[in-house]
C-alpha cells in the first residue's frame, strides 16, 4: 500500500540521515488516518497562505490607488487680473485673431476654443497675459485654463467675437 514512500526511505538511509530499524514496517508508523490528515492539512495551509498573500496584494493596491488631498492642499486656480476687459486683446492675439476663432464654450474651469488653424496660436502670448494654463488636445481646439471666470469669459469673449 506504502510502496510509493519506499524510495524515499532507501535515499533517506543511503546518505546516512535517517537508518530504519529492524523491524521496521511502514504501515506501523504512517497509518491511513495520519497520512489524510498530514495530507488535508498541507492543501489547509497552501490555500489559507494563498488567500492571506491575496488578501495583502489586494490592500496594498488599494492604498496605492487612494490618493486624498486635504482641501488647505488644494491649488485653486484664478486669473491674477480681476479686469477680464484687458484681457481680451492679449487672448485673441495668441488664438490668432477673431478669423481663426470657429467656436467658444466652457467647461468647469477651462476655456474650450475651436481654432481653423492650428500654427497661429502663439502660446507665449496667452501665457503672458497670466493664464495659468493652456492645453491642446487637438489640430483644431486649444483649452485655456482660466479657472472659477470661464463662463464670464466666454461670454466677453463671445461678445468681442459678435461685435466685429
Amino acid at each position: 500500500m506504502f510502496d510509493w514512500l519506499m524510495p524515499f526511505f532507501y535515499i533517506l538511509s543511503a546518505t546516512g540521515v535517517a537508518e530504519a530499524p529492524s523491524g521496521f514496517s511502514i504501515e506501523q508508523v504512517l497509518q491511513p488516518p495520519l497520512l489524510y490528515a498530514c495530507i488535508g492539512g498541507l492543501i489547509l495551509f497552501l490555500f489559507l497562505l494563498f488567500l492571506l498573500l491575496r488578501f495583502l496584494r489586494k490592500r496594498r493596491h488599494k492604498k496605492a490607488l487612494e490618493y486624498h488631498i486635504d482641501e488647505k492642499d488644494k491649488y485653486h486656480v484664478r486669473l491674477e487680473a480681476k479686469n477680464l476687459s484687458a484681457l481680451l486683446p492679449p487672448l485673441l492675439e495668441g488664438l490668432g485673431g477673431k478669423e481663426n476663432i470657429q467656436s467658444l464654450r466652457s467647461e468647469n474651469r477651462r476655456l474650450k476654443v475651436g481654432i481653423k488653424d492650428y500654427d497661429l496660436v502663439k502660446e507665449s502670448c496667452i501665457r503672458e497675459a497670466g493664464f495659468p494654463g493652456l492645453i491642446r488636445p487637438r489640430k483644431d481646439e486649444v483649452q485655456i485654463i482660466v479657472g472659477e471666470d470661464a463662463d464670464e469669459l466666454k461670454n466677453r469673449l463671445g461678445q468681442e467675437l459678435s461685435l466685429s
